[in-house]
């Protein structure tokens, strides 16, 4: 493939991974704007499959597949352990507690979860992707926060509340999350660089717009992260890239009071404001009368009742509110196979990115597993299923990437099987007892 080929297969593929990534395709759907006919899943369907099939024909055609399946039988672990968890909560759709109204959406949803992880994998192995991959997550970054930069000048332009920015998630907590994962899979985990540290600022001022306290969380565990394997990684340059994140908050700082802020989405009697206010000021209370608390304390005692099977897919969705946590929701709906095979997956994908050294991969794990202590929909979140996929696949042919960068005119990556004798000087990377070979 030559170059210009590779860059219109780039500009292709950032085009169907821009909706799921960012959650355009929420603002996009029949539902919030009206500009496209149709559900954002079904847009997110479309926009991945559609470029997942025009590999699959070039992979038939250019080697019969067999580079593909080595790519899927590379990530085995990972998709096997969410199949599994996929198959536990389907299963579910058989208990007396399922909810199956508007035609078993929310029984079926772990399968079309299941189908957007496949095609993400499909995705990554394409050359024009590993070649391309920073810029293609660095824009979806940067349009994911723009938009709720936009929100916060422009209240409820995407956002279904006026108090609190979101973006194309719509849901604050969403938005938050949204935008940490994508700095995380975005920036370079090996060195450290400006450019990168640029991009912690955008999204961590993205999140504390957002005013979501476990965005906030998620997101310093996450930079926390980064800056200690930054820093044992004995990059001399690292503390004056740090020094670059204090001056620059102290810029948004000094921005947010010219910018008059205070009298519009961040006034006084904005009650999210309020309460970051008084847990900043060492109240107590905020914590133990937080309606979450409130509702653990309720869920578990709906889980004693049936605390091994659960009460069937989708029945936290028919509560008035759902357990702002996913160990929660996957034990009350699946019970205790459901919550099992949860954390399998988790301790799988992290293992899988610890086997071949990546870091980046591990923060998604210990990422996720924060995020499941505040959200519910960690499973359902598109931009986290997708990076999961594409990251799984990154840290697998991690090695050809950068022989690829050094020599962008290549023309190919061909799989063959270990111990094939026609290629001279090969460059190999292990895979699952294959190779890939250049």
């Amino acid at each position: 493939m030559t170059q210009t080929r590779r860059l219109v297969a780039a500009a292709g593929i950032a085009i169907a991974l821009f909706p799921p990534l960012t959650a355009a395709d929420l603002y996009l759907s029949a539902d919030r704007s009206g500009i496209l006919p149709v559900n954002a899943t079904v847009i997110t369907f479309l926009c991945l499959s559609s470029v997942f099939g025009l590999i699959l024909l070039f992979a038939l055609a250019h080697d019969r597949g067999r580079s593909l399946c080595l790519t899927y039988l590379a990530t085995a672990p990972v998709l096997s352990a969410f199949a599994l968890l996929t198959m536990v909560r389907l299963a579910g759709g058989f208990l007396p507690g399922a909810y199956w109204e508007g035609d078993g959406k929310f029984v079926y949803l772990p399968l079309y979860d299941f189908f957007v992880l496949i095609f993400a994998v499909g995705i990554a192995s394409v050359p024009a992707f590993r070649q391309y991959h920073r810029a293609i997550l660095t824009v979806c970054l940067l349009a994911a926060a723009a938009s709720i930069f936009v929100d916060v000048f422009y209240p409820g332009t995407f956002s279904k509340l006026d108090t609190r920015p979101a973006g194309f998630m719509k849901n604050p907590n969403s938005g938050a999350a949204t935008a940490t994962i994508l700095a995380l899979a975005t920036v370079d985990w090996t060195k450290s660089r400006a450019s990168d540290m640029l991009l912690w600022v955008i999204a961590g001022t993205a999140v504390v717009a957002t005013l979501s306290r476990g965005g906030m969380v998620l997101f310093a565990v996450t930079f926390l992260l980064y800056n200690i394997v930054i820093a044992r990684s004995g990059s001399q340059i690292y503390a004056k890239r740090l020094s670059v994140v204090l001056v620059a908050m102290a810029i948004v700082v000094g921005l947010y009071s010219v910018a008059n802020l205070g009298s519009t989405v961040y006034s006084a009697e904005n009650r999210r404001v309020q309460l970051l206010t008084a847990l900043l000021s060492g109240e107590s209370a905020v914590l133990t009368e937080d309606s979450r608390v409130e509702l653990v304390s309720r869920y578990i005692d709906i889980i004693s009742e049936r605390p091994v099977l659960g009460y069937g897919a989708g029945f936290a969705t028919a509560q008035s509110k759902a357990p702002h946590n996913t160990f929660l929701l996957l034990w009350v709906e699946n019970g205790i196979p459901g919550l099992a095979c949860y954390v399998i997956l988790l301790a799988v994908a992290f293992w899988h990115f610890r086997r071949r050294s990546d870091r980046r991969g591990q923060a998604l794990c210990t990422a996720t597993l924060v995020l499941s202590a505040f959200s519910s929909d960690v499973l359902d979140m598109r931009p986290l299923i997708v990076a999961l996929g594409l990251l799984s696949v990154l840290a697998v042919l991690k090695p050809l990437i950068g022989s690829e960068r050094a020599r962008p005119t290549a023309t190919r990556i061909i799989a063959r099987p270990l111990g094939h004798q026609s290629d001279r000087n090969p460059t190999l990377c292990r895979a699952s007892g294959a190779m890939f070979v250049r």
